[in-house]
């Protein structure tokens, strides 16, 4: 059975249609920002521009298979910058360098088209734009916008999408065939089936990382203190329960820390809450900066934060709380838009030997932390110096 390469071509050219539609409808309703809308309208540019193609037999003049062509190729581009930048900000200059592709393209495109050059060329060049821009996505999601397995995956879909093009291009080259739009060879319908494959599967790459980097924002959102991009207290309470089983297991020493910045009310009152929320900024910065990847820091309400450090005795958490005040001083020197502030600590560890002990150890930072301010601040107290 051979196979209607002009139905074949109208159902891409409807798919994307309709695609468009979809994804206008899907914009509308759903959380994906960004880029969404502008990939919907590089499906349309496809599907208008592989449209005009079937009245071509009406309108057989140069401009308007340069239109035609025109069209097809900004949503070639457009789609692919969309892929690559998904979930990102474009610079200026990047997006500048793609419409300069884009219109060299064209303006390649409108002059061979112009001059008369012959029609294997044309097609053979039609193919080349495709697998560069396969190639393309490939890379830059492969080697670049890698941050994910997703994202490799479909870079590495993408770089196999480029090689039917490859093979139509060589093929074009060698035996000058491609003159005939519509020609129902081997290879032409190969390539057809594989722009079906790219056209359902590149909106399917794009829906799935930019629902990806959704649910990342939603588990950062629901984790981290919006203000200074620390862990929040839920977070902590989570994260801190799996390291004291570990500590419990391995009969390590835990040490907690609880921070209060001294005065922190009196910061609010004679500067505004603008410069409150940078000095809350400032020291969980400067905390974060010191703190050991296995440490657990977080806000737990309003000026106070706590710090877990997982195999820390009481004499280590002693040189680390000295070390903690005297590079806030030394960051407060550095910079002088935050005003001077002081904070108070209070320490505890244990060697603890069931997870109802953590609370227990929270309450007694806790009360070292209490102990602290009443003898004046900016000074730390061990809960061992209470009891």
């Amino acid at each position: 059975m051979i196979l209607d390469i002009r139905t074949f071509y109208l159902l891409l050219t409807v798919g994307n249609i309709v695609m468009f539609g979809a994804l206008m409808v899907f914009a509308k309703f759903s959380r994906l920002e960004g880029s969404l809308r502008l990939y919907a309208y590089a499906k349309l540019l496809q599907g208008l521009g592989m449209l005009m193609v079937f009245r071509r037999e009406m309108f057989l003049g140069d401009f308007f298979i340069i239109m035609e062509s025109a069209l097809f190729f900004t949503g070639i581009f457009t789609e692919a910058f969309c892929l690559i930048y998904v979930g990102k900000q474009p610079g200026k200059r990047s997006m500048r360098i793609w419409s300069c592709g884009a219109v060299a393209v064209i303006a390649t495109f409108s002059f061979l088209q112009m001059t008369g050059t012959t029609a294997w060329i044309i097609i053979c060049f039609y193919a080349a734009i495709f697998a560069v821009t396969s190639l393309f996505i490939g890379i830059r999601l492969v080697f670049y916008n890698n941050d994910t397995k997703l994202k490799r995956f479909f870079g590495y879909f993408f770089l196999c999408m480029a090689i039917p093009h490859v093979i139509r291009g060589g093929d074009i080259v060698i035996n000058h065939k491609g003159n005939v739009i519509f020609g129902s060879y081997s290879i032409q319908i190969a390539v057809l089936v594989f722009s079906y494959i790219h056209m359902l599967s590149s909106t399917m790459a794009y829906l799935l990382m930019s629902r990806e980097i959704v649910d990342k924002e939603l588990k950062l959102a629901a984790t981290t203190d919006f203000l200074t991009g620390v862990t929040n207290r839920m977070q902590f309470t989570s994260l801190a329960k799996r390291m004291f089983a570990l500590e419990i297991r391995e009969a390590k020493s835990v040490a907690v820390f609880m921070f209060d910045i001294d005065n922190f009310k009196s910061i609010n009152d004679s500067y505004g809450h603008p410069m409150g929320d940078r000095v809350l900024v400032h020291f969980a910065t400067t905390i974060s900066d010191i703190v050991r990847t296995e440490d657990i820091f977080a806000r737990y309400g309003g000026e106070e934060f706590i710090l877990m450090l997982p195999h820390t005795a009481i004499k280590e958490a002693e040189i680390i709380a000295n070390r903690c005040k005297a590079i806030i001083a030394r960051r407060l020197i550095e910079d002088d838009g935050i005003p001077s502030y002081t904070v108070s600590i209070g320490i505890a560890a244990m060697i603890p030997d069931n997870l109802d002990q953590l609370d227990l150890l929270i309450d007694q930072a806790d009360q070292a932390l209490l102990h602290a301010k009443k003898q004046g601040k900016n000074q730390f107290v061990k809960y061992t110096e209470l009891v």
